[in-house]
């Protein structure tokens, strides 16, 4: 029956989309608080209840591309998952707190804090919606993030005084792989045939928090070869400090200055998450507990605050894995993988020191900041022979510095960097918002990298990934209609002057993305999304030429709820043109049901694919344990199927199990060299207990 209604969802999307309702939006903020909180619970009467869950979050924040490593993707929604597991207090909100919120403006905090001071504590988080500022969407991604204490019905079921003292948890991972792979069988891989993670979480009040992370790769050593028990170790201690000490931190953590040119690690490295989230260019420090074993730092740093300066300063020392060649340095390595001998073999084989600091004035709605950052290596970095890499890292010493800037109003935001390196050669970045309504975004940004612009921890927005050789110009439009339709619209041009890879002259680079989403009610909703990217690559019949390449990719999704059942249909198609006599294409249709039932979770996926090859891959966001969620690429001919059960034990203990198949229909084996499987299907099994002390 469920297959029927899915089937009869995605044919009539079209009629669907042509159909909207008008809902009155009751709001006066002239009215006393109670009078308000009344006339809201009588109107929620008639709506259904707000359901909004984690996936459906993952989904609207992240779509898998091109530019973004699998480790960036899952250290970004790590971190956010562990807010979402630890929620904020909305009663006891602090603007540092929204900071960390990626998908609210400037604007939107601003609005939150205004109406807690004004009307006091919120009974409820529908009060949300008596905040104009926040749309349907916004609300619910902020449901995932707050908690009230008085909210009924609380995933989380916190009391008053719950946390006046102490809070720790203890989450363990175990994925088993029931398959061999070759690296097994030829005594290549040096470690145990599944994969491991503990983390330990404490927090003593709203003052001091700490963690441990332990994580063990499939393959890498236990207890052995170098390893001290487990093959990733991870630590964080931080606080809150007193008088003008805001934070400290020691221990493994992350900082951002300004937009990313000197140092970063944002949200936002592509066109989506772009439009759909904003990100504030105030300097941070925060806690590293994601298992990334790369884009972190190593030591300590403390922030140091006064009514309109802030002052940021950082040291770290750490040992990092590369590769090398005459002692010097070819490649930074950062998948975190110590299986075999040569993987063990550039395990910390260098040494980086970091240091640096950023010193921020704010007045109003004008903030103005300096940042800087020097690392330095024990190694030098080699010259290559590689045309692209002509220009890469050289040297032992790097320093990066740079001036930002932000000006924030109700209806318009400036933001801008402006680095140079220590060889001289610079990085500009600016970005302009203008929203004149709750329902309206537009932006547009440019920036340019020098194809010599070096700095080692850069993570802003490009159209490659890489902070240099780019000049480009992006600009957008999110509007939402009705609070029934919402329309996101962006166009991306860059000229890369210099060699890429593929490309061994100058090139250019375009990206077009757009999106509608009609939502018909808190039980249905309907997306259909467009991408488009085109990219020159050296032409291998006229090497005079270049060849333009473009990628084609459409998606149609529907969400729907059945009684407990929800369900998530979609249908994927891409393609590409390629220098052969023939383009490549791919299809998936997939569906995804889930089911809540008190303390338990069922959730069921499955997804048939056919795509030419690997480079047509489709991708499919899959549910998992907590910190382990995935975005299995699906290519070739087979099908993908997964079922997972989760739910309360004790109210201080959780679990979760997970079951995934993968089966190729075209061919007879998967993967190849130490990661070959000798037949075309694998399952695995994905185990987790979280307890609460």
């Amino acid at each position: 029956m469920a297959l029927v209604i899915n089937i009869y969802f995605i044919l009539s999307i079209s009629v669907f989309f042509s159909y909207f309702a008008f809902i009155k939006y009751y709001n006066d903020m002239h009215l006393q608080k109670y009078i308000l909180c009344i006339c809201l619970m009588a109107f929620s009467c008639y709506c259904n209840a707000q359901n909004y869950s984690w996936e459906e979050f993952v989904e609207d924040f992240f779509q898998q591309e091109d530019n973004v490593s699998e480790e960036e993707q899952n250290s970004l929604l790590e971190d956010l998952q562990d807010i979402h597991h630890n929620p904020f207090d909305i009663n006891s909100l602090k603007k540092e707190n929204l900071e960390l919120l990626p998908f609210l403006t400037q604007q939107q905090t601003d609005s939150i804090l205004s109406y807690l001071r004004r009307y006091g504590p919120m009974l409820s988080l529908k009060e949300l919606f008596l905040i104009p500022s926040l749309d349907k969407k916004t609300r619910d991604y902020l449901s995932l993030f707050v908690y009230c204490q008085d909210k009924e019905g609380s995933p989380y079921n916190i009391r008053p005084g719950y946390f006046l003292k102490w809070r720790q948890q203890v989450t363990t991972n175990l994925n088993i792989p029931l398959y061999q792979r070759d690296g097994f069988k030829t005594g290549k891989y040096h470690g145990q045939q599944f994969s491991s993670a503990i983390r330990y979480r404490g927090q003593w009040k709203d003052r001091v928090e700490w963690g441990v992370t332990l994580q063990n790769d499939e393959g890498e050593p236990f207890c052995s070869h170098g390893n001290y028990i487990f093959d990733y170790q991870s630590f964080f201690l931080t606080g809150k400090g007193h008088g003008c000490l805001d934070r400290w931190i020691v221990g493994d953590y992350k900082i951002q200055f300004g937009l990313g040119l000197t140092v970063g690690q944002g949200y936002w490295n592509n066109m989506m998450s772009l439009l759909t989230f904003s990100k504030n260019t105030r300097q941070t420090i925060f806690k590293h507990t994601s298992s990334d074993e790369s884009r972190f730092f190593r030591g300590g740093a403390v922030m140091l605050r006064s009514k309109w300066v802030n002052l940021t300063l950082f040291g770290s020392y750490r040992l990092r894995d590369a590769t090398l060649k005459n002692d010097g340095i070819t490649t930074l390595l950062t998948t975190g993988l110590h299986r075999t001998t040569s993987e063990l073999d550039r395990k910390n084989d260098i040494v980086a020191l970091t240091a640096g600091g950023n010193l921020d004035y704010s007045y109003r709605q004008w903030s103005v900041g300096l940042s800087a950052i020097h690392t330095s290596f024990d190694k030098s970095f080699a010259n290559s022979t590689t045309l692209y890499k002509k220009y890469y890292m050289t040297g032992k010493n790097f320093g990066n510095y740079s001036l930002y800037y932000s000006y924030n109003s109700s209806r318009f935001s400036l933001q801008g960097e402006e680095a140079i390196d220590s060889k001289g050669y610079i990085a500009a970045l600016n970005k302009i918002t203008f929203t004149p309504t709750y329902n309206f975004k537009a932006i547009l940004l440019h920036r340019y990298y020098d194809k010599a612009y070096n700095a080692p921890y850069a993570f802003a927005y490009s159209s490659r990934g890489y902070i240099k050789n780019e000049h480009g110009i992006m600009g957008g439009v999110n509007y939402i209609f009705k609070r029934k339709w919402q329309f996101k619209v962006a166009l991306d041009y860059s000229y890369h002057p210099f060699a890429t890879y593929n490309a061994s002259t100058s090139s250019k680079r375009m990206s077009l993305y757009s999106q509608a989403e009609y939502l018909h009610s808190d039980k249905t909703s309907f997306l259909i999304r467009y991408q488009l990217k085109g990219y020159q690559e050296d032409n291998v019949h006229n090497n005079a030429d270049l060849f333009n390449v473009y990628k084609h990719r459409f998606k149609l999704q529907s969400h729907y709820n059945l009684g407990i059942l929800k369900n998530v249909s979609a249908i994927d198609f891409t393609y590409t043109t390629t220098q052969k006599d023939k383009p490549e294409y791919g299809t998936m249709v997939s569906h995804r049901v889930s089911a809540k039932i008190k303390k338990y979770t069922l959730t069921g996926a499955a997804a048939w694919f056919n795509t030419t090859s690997y480079s047509s891959a489709l991708y499919l966001y899959e549910p998992g344990p907590v910190y382990s969620f995935s975005y299995p690429s699906c290519f070739y001919h087979g099908w993908r199927a997964m079922a997972m059960f989760s739910g309360k034990i004790t109210n201080k203990l959780n679990f979760a199990i997970k079951y995934g198949h993968t089966h190729y229909t075209n061919k007879n084996t998967i993967s190849s060299s130490t990661q070959l499987i000798n037949h075309p299907y694998k399952n695995d099994l994905y185990i987790q207990l979280k307890i609460l002390i």
